[in-house]
């Protein structure tokens, strides 16, 4: 009897298996929603487009197992391509901050929200005494709030409410001073948007931003509690969320309405902080940039406590990258196609990587998120990108993430 029932959980893993698989490679068959192909033929021309990068950027998404490329250049959609021929909603991970941004630029447009430097006590009055009041909200846009967070997001997703589990943060940092990406603190972000609006933050966005862009089919995660997520939680149809990146590369505009005001693109496009040239206010800025890994940094790492067995490993990646490719390659070179514990032993120092970088000029504005879920602005090019990906178990971190994304779209426009 034991046996028997062995043999059919077996075939029932089996077939599981081979279901996965089949959906797997159905993935990444990226399927142009408006398959005439003079129609897009004439959009590329109108748009000087590259046909032939254009090729490579969709083949490419094919063998990362895309299931959704969307491109937009001059404000007219020149095409959506989905896996499955048709769009569904995929979730957005830490894209979700992002527009989470939005939101708050949103209620300040609307006059709900006075100030980026309001302190956060005017929120949370919990927090009215002690260092913890020193907090504003441009703190937790810009990740220098300077509380306590472990890294990766595993314990907020352990916790019923992710709100609270924000305000008991320690703070370890003087607010304004250090950089550390911080799901932890940006979950405060959906409160502060319903206590000024009285509207849950999904509701608010779905009323007063969605709405009138045409974006109607989208959810949102709730925790327990019933807070939205801000760390990420948003699905959205990937043609959606490129009318997103195309109202931040309008300056707010839709239609000709402003719908968020300008200022508030030129505030969250430029450094959050004067030691953070790469990131603004929940956005990247991606720039010429030089990772660099010498016997100086490694020196740093060292007297800060971190662990030989890591330092050792580091050593034998010592030099020069004039790229986040080749850094990335190197850094799975030395810990592997998933380098979680450096990560989580980096956080733990309240340290986000273990490169010194030097900075260049600014090449693209982008949102980006676990998986490969990516938001692509070029202003001088006039260029919106966005590539999504499902979750599925036969993710392959090693291929999947299409690192190259950002540069195939760059190609696209000469």
């Amino acid at each position: 009897m034991i046996i028997k029932i062995l043999l059919y959980l077996l075939a029932f893993i089996v077939a599981i298996a081979i279901i996965g698989f089949i959906a797997y490679s159905l993935r990444g068959r990226l399927k142009l929603t408006d398959p005439d192909s003079g129609v897009l033929q004439a959009r590329l021309e109108q748009n000087q487009i590259n046909p032939k990068a254009l090729e490579n950027l969709i083949s490419a998404g094919k063998k990362t197992h895309s299931d959704a490329i969307v491109v937009y250049r001059n404000g007219e959609l020149i095409g959506a391509w989905y896996s499955r021929g048709k769009a569904r909603k995929i979730e957005a991970m830490s894209v979700t901050k992002s527009i989470v941004n939005l939101a708050i630029g949103l209620a300040i447009t609307q006059g709900y929200i006075k100030s980026l430097d309001t302190p956060m006590y005017t929120f949370f009055p919990e927090w009215q005494d002690g260092q913890k009041s020193k907090i504003t909200l441009r703190h937790i846009l810009s990740h220098t709030s300077g509380l306590y967070t472990k890294g990766p997001a595993y314990d907020i997703y352990k916790t019923d409410d992710f709100v609270k589990y924000a305000l008991k943060a320690d703070l370890v940092n003087e607010p304004g001073t250090n950089f550390f990406y911080n799901n932890r603190a940006v979950n405060l972000l959906a409160a502060i948007i319903e206590k000024t609006t009285t509207k849950r933050m999904d509701i608010y966005l779905g009323e007063e931003l969605f709405k009138p862009m045409g974006i109607n089919d989208f959810s949102w995660t709730l925790d327990k509690a019933g807070n939205p997520h801000s760390m990420s939680g948003l699905q959205i149809i990937a043609e959606d969320l490129a009318k997103l990146g195309q109202l931040v590369l309008n300056k707010g505009s839709f239609k000709d309405k402003q719908l968020i005001d300008t200022s508030w693109f030129d505030l969250s496009l430029s450094p959050g902080a004067k030691f953070t040239l790469d990131h603004g206010l929940l956005w990247w800025i991606r720039r010429d940039t030089v990772h660099i890994i010498d016997d100086a940094r490694i020196g740093e790492l060292q007297e800060i406590g971190l662990s030989e067995e890591t330092l050792n490993k580091l050593k034998t990646i010592k030099g020069e990258y004039h790229n986040g490719k080749d850094f990335l390659g190197a850094m799975k070179k030395a810990f592997g196609s998933s380098p979680g514990k450096i990560r989580t032993e980096l956080a733990s120092f309240g340290i986000m990587s273990p490169d010194r970088k030097e900075f260049g000029k600014i090449n693209y504005y982008a949102a980006d998120g676990y998986l490969g879920q990516y938001i692509y602005i070029d202003f001088d090019k006039q260029l919106v990108g966005v590539r999504m990906i499902g979750e599925h178990l036969l993710y392959n971190p090693m291929l999947d993430g299409f690192e190259d994304f950002a540069d195939l779209m760059a190609d696209l426009v000469d």
